[in-house]
């Protein structure tokens, strides 16, 4: 795997991350 690649998957999973906290935090204010 180069660099590139895995500075890649990093962002990637790093943004999967903070959707899934925007979304859970969204329905906490929505409960």
């Amino acid at each position: 795997m180069t660099s590139s690649e895995t500075l890649y998957l990093a962002s990637h999973i790093l943004s999967m991350a903070r959707i899934d906290d925007a979304s859970i935090e969204a329905e906490l204010l929505l409960c």
